[in-house]
């Protein structure tokens, strides 16, 4: 039984192994322009959020921009016009779809207390049951000393209406300094690294549902507040800038 599990797993190992992304990327963004984040691409998010206490201002150059080929996000001090913090947040428009593939991500991102970092995709179009992928996201309370990847389910499952688990994993890195945060897609399993080094190894019968077989976009975000990790906030240690170097996506050749 042992040696029928140990050649069943190299089988599976091997499939994935011998799968292929796409030679170069089938979309894209350096950030080699100066200017707010390209509109063809990009929708620049202006909402408060009632889980963040940062706004989220548009098109501000002091809370989103781009320059020196790279996104900047910044969390400061609200300017007077009635919020007391302003950030920046972009996602893809809905033309720009991610799945089976190999999406690849630079980027560095601030850890003092208060901030809620995330590069996360959600479903294009909700269905019955939505996937949540958080590729990277931090919170201040880990004090620069981890980072999580996580998968959520939402909606009406397990005989449950409008249900929700998910499904963390955490890798000890310093997040201020640069890295590639790169997300593996397969039909049945997702594979999460960072530096090339495996964080998180996701097969399909790990979940109660496989909600990932459809169009997903992107969002990039720069969060302050309480509501989720509850350790406090450090109004003296802003601005802070959460940073993109760049994103690559190569499709998964059949």
């Amino acid at each position: 039984m042992q040696r029928i599990f140990l050649i069943l797993l190299c089988l599976l190992y091997c499939a994935i192994g011998k799968a292929q992304f796409s030679d170069i990327p089938s979309w894209s963004e350096e950030f080699n322009y100066k200017d707010f984040p390209d509109s063809a691409k990009w929708v620049i998010t202006k909402e408060k959020q009632s889980s963040h206490l940062a706004y989220y201002t548009g098109k501000n150059k002091e809370n989103v921009y781009v320059r020196k080929g790279k996104l900047t996000l910044t969390l400061r001090k609200g300017d007077g016009n009635g919020y007391k913090y302003e950030s920046g947040r972009i996602y893809t428009r809905s033309h720009i779809k991610f799945g089976y593939g190999k999406l690849e991500i630079r980027a560095k991102c601030p850890t003092t207390e208060g901030v809620w970092d995330v590069i996360w995709l959600k479903p294009v179009k909700g269905k019955n049951v939505n996937g949540e992928i958080d590729l990277m996201e931090y919170i201040g309370c880990w004090k620069g000393q981890k980072y999580q990847v996580n998968f959520h389910l939402w909606g009406n499952f397990a005989g449950k209406a409008q249900n929700h688990i998910q499904k963390p994993r955490y890798a000890h890195i310093d997040i201020s300094q640069f890295h590639v945060y790169t997300l593996e897609w397969y039909k049945e399993r997702m594979i999460a690294k960072v530096d090339g080094n495996v964080v998180y190894d996701l097969k399909k019968g790990d979940l109660e549902e496989w909600p990932f077989d459809m169009p997903y976009q992107l969002i990039i975000a720069l969060g302050y507040g309480p509501n989720w990790g509850g350790c406090g906030l450090d109004d003296n240690s802003l601005p802070q800038k959460l940073q993109v170097d760049w994103i690559r996506y190569y499709e998964l050749k059949d």
